[in-house]
């Protein structure tokens, strides 16, 4: 009994085997993907959108260290002197410009990049080619601030709020006002580095843990 029963059971199971081979097959064409690469020159970059939304609360220097657009060089902790160097010359080659206007140090005849908030600015442009006039660019390169229109009328407000665990705030107010040809763009921000984080100090006397407390700095 048992026999017959594995045998039926069996038989069963090849009813739905064989009928794998009645299904049709449909066989489906190759898929091919084509785009264009528009190609760059190595002289000329720019900051995305992405790129910069993100580093709002950050300086120039920083930022453009971090996207690695170009190599900056920074002496200390953040908030120290930023500096960048182009085709091999010194930091006092390389123009700072916004819509035409140089924003070089007069004394040190260079930039610091420190300096230069990312939210005052809608992006950035580097031009790494030697400027044949002097008077319009910088013999290693230029770094030319973007400043962009309204896409339509009216007005616009955008508010930005950071805050770290080094307790480390940002606060950015953007209002822009357009009407045909007349445009306001105003931004105003606070900034504060607090920097308080907690050490453990062998030599001090009574609690080891201690906290730091003077590095504080506001802009």
């Amino acid at each position: 009994m048992k026999k017959r029963l594995l045998l039926f059971l069996f038989a069963c199971r090849l009813v739905p085997l064989a009928a794998q081979d009645t299904l049709n097959e449909v066989f489906l064409p190759d898929v091919h993907f084509i785009d264009t690469s528009k190609g760059t020159s190595s002289l000329f970059s720019q900051s995305d959108s992405l790129m910069w939304s993100v580093a709002q609360s950050a300086d120039l220097g920083r930022m453009l260290g971090q996207s690695a657009l170009i190599n900056q060089m920074s002496y200390g902790p953040a908030g120290t002197a930023s500096l960048i160097r182009m085709n091999g010359t010194a930091p006092d080659h390389t123009n700072l410009l916004w819509n035409g206007i140089s924003l070089q140090s007069m004394s040190l005849g260079m930039a610091d990049f420190s300096l230069v908030p990312v939210f005052f600015f809608d992006g950035v442009s580097l031009n790494a080619r030697a400027a044949p006039n002097l008077a319009q660019g910088g013999l290693g390169g230029d770094v030319v601030l973007l400043s962009h229109n309204a896409p339509q009328n009216g007005n616009a407000l955008r508010m930005i709020a950071e805050m770290n665990s080094l307790q480390n705030q940002f606060y950015g107010v953007h209002w822009r006002n357009r009407k045909n040809h007349l445009e306001v763009d105003t931004r105003i921000m606070m900034q504060q580095f607090r920097n308080h984080f907690s050490y453990i100090d062998s030599y001090q006397p009574g609690p080891p843990r201690v906290w730091q407390t003077r590095n504080d700095g506001a802009m």
